[in-house]
């Protein structure tokens, strides 16, 4: 008979995150949760230093939570391809939020 897990919470969390915690699990991991682990490593495209504080900036800069998963999962390099992912804001941002949020990206890409 299969154990049934409760689920007490459910929360949208960037790659890094799901890596880290992956990573720091004691004992052994079920198919799929290293299949997640190696999809992890595989695509996660920033460090985990300063995570806190990056996300915190960028929700100051008036970006949503889900916005800014992705961003930390997508990690833009150019204005165009932070434009694509922001035009769900429904918000015009000025270059100078647009150069502020690829610099705060910059400083934790790995």
């Amino acid at each position: 008979m299969i154990g049934l897990v409760k689920v007490l919470e459910e929360k949208m969390v960037p790659l890094i995150v799901v890596k880290k915690l992956l990573e720091d699990k004691k004992g052994e991991m079920s198919y799929i949760q290293q299949a997640t682990l190696d999809y992890a490593r595989k695509f996660t495209k920033i460090k985990c230093d300063n995570l806190d504080e990056i996300f915190k900036k960028l929700k100051d800069i008036g970006l949503s939570e889900e916005i800014i998963i992705q961003l930390l999962n997508i990690a833009p390099e150019t204005i165009e391809e932070l434009r694509t992912i922001l035009v769900r804001e429904r918000k015009i941002f000025k270059t100078e939020e647009l150069e502020e949020i690829l610099n705060l990206l910059n400083n934790i890409r790995s």
